[in-house]
């Protein structure tokens, strides 16, 4: 920082044994590297160390321990501020018999009494694809306030909505790929791939998706379910508003509707089938030439066991699709992960598709 600030904040950064220390000086990480005992949040820093996510801002003042010193200082910047003022007109030959700022001393307020109507200042800014959100709490005007920082803010906020726009295809990526080892480890504990919870009957009650989350660290969740009911019940409706952040694409949204667009391929050769279990080892095509999952078009209730039907005689994109400028998201059977373009062709689309087809793609066709 340049000074005068360098001279008395210079973040610094401590591992000591079995901690890890942020400090805002040198000298304050060494104190807090030294001390006996572990470290405790003051009250303003547990109220401040609840960041969301997507925050890129985050400001805490308290002024309290320095109202003893700014109110003694008033006086003094009185008088030195009267001295520039008299110099100004000087040397612009003006003539002035009073002094400009006039100050009783008496009339400053004692720090004590004023503390009595101060609080901590904290102002937060957080972007996500929802949009920006400014929160800000303080006694009176200080160097967080909006009219000050928000030139400042103006480009910080242009330089996240990038940070956003890129960074979502980066987590979409990053849950694709949790999504698909859940799977796979579902095939591996139970030997077939995860499908639809189904009644006695074969109706399809919940999701596949239900049915993965013991692995994908979700076991809680898992066991409230009542598996021998529908997704809309009375008992697990009142679950689809717990859905995992792992089951949402940030550049589709969901959060709020409890909707995902991870979705499988079902029917007519696809490597999920309406009738009955397969496996893996059924993809005779071959797992790193078989899609798994895929991101759709179209969002839908993350519990609800309403996928894509494949048609292996339509053309397009048979409802895959994604918002992301370089393409959908895909999980291959083997746990590999492409990005497919929107452009690609249909009959490469379907042989992907199909577990057993007997297609033979070079991996540079799609």
């Amino acid at each position: 920082l340049p000074p005068p600030l360098g001279d008395h904040i210079q973040p610094t950064l401590v591992l000591a044994k079995d901690r890890l220390i942020l400090g805002v000086s040198r000298n304050a990480a060494e104190i807090a590297a030294h001390a006996p005992g572990s470290w405790q949040p003051s009250a303003l820093g547990a109220q401040a160390s609840a960041i969301p996510g997507a925050m890129i801002y985050l400001g805490a003042v308290d002024l309290r321990p320095l109202t003893p010193i700014l109110t003694a200082g008033v006086p003094v910047l009185v008088e030195w501020t009267n001295g520039q003022l008299r110099s100004l007109a000087r040397e612009l030959e003006v003539e002035t018999k009073d002094v400009p700022i006039a100050l009783h001393p008496e009339s400053v307020p004692r720090a004590e009494l004023l503390n009595t109507h101060l609080f901590p200042s904290v102002t937060s800014v957080v972007v996500d694809p929802q949009g920006i959100t400014i929160q800000q709490r303080e006694p009176v005007p200080t160097f967080t306030s909006l009219p000050i920082i928000m030139p400042a803010l103006a480009v910080l906020v242009s330089q996240a909505r990038s940070l956003v726009t890129a960074g979502a295809s980066q987590v979409c990526t990053q849950n694709a790929r949790e999504i698909g080892l859940g799977m796979l480890q579902l095939n591996h504990v139970k030997g077939v791939l995860p499908a639809a919870i189904r009644d006695a009957e074969g109706k399809p009650l919940l999701s596949w998706r239900v049915a993965i989350l013991p692995y994908i660290e979700q076991q809680e969740l898992y066991d409230r379910f009542h598996l021998d009911e529908p997704w809309d019940s009375t008992h697990n409706k009142e679950l689809i508003k717990e859905m995992p952040r792992v089951f949402v694409c940030p550049k589709r949204g969901g959060v709020h509707d409890f909707t995902t667009t991870y979705r499988i391929f079902v029917g007519a050769g696809a490597l999920f089938d309406e009738r009955k279990d397969v496996a893996i080892a059924d993809a005779s095509d071959g797992p790193a030439s078989t899609i798994m999952l895929v991101e759709s078009k179209d969002a839908v209730i993350w519990t609800k066991p309403d996928e894509l039907k494949f048609d292996p005689r339509a053309d397009g994109l048979q409802g895959a699709g994604a918002e992301h400028e370089d393409g959908f998201a895909t999980i291959f059977a083997d746990a590999s992960f492409h990005r497919l373009k929107s452009t690609i062709a249909a009959q490469i689309l379907r042989a992907l598709i199909t577990r057993a087809g007997g297609e033979k793609l070079a991996p540079d066709a799609y």
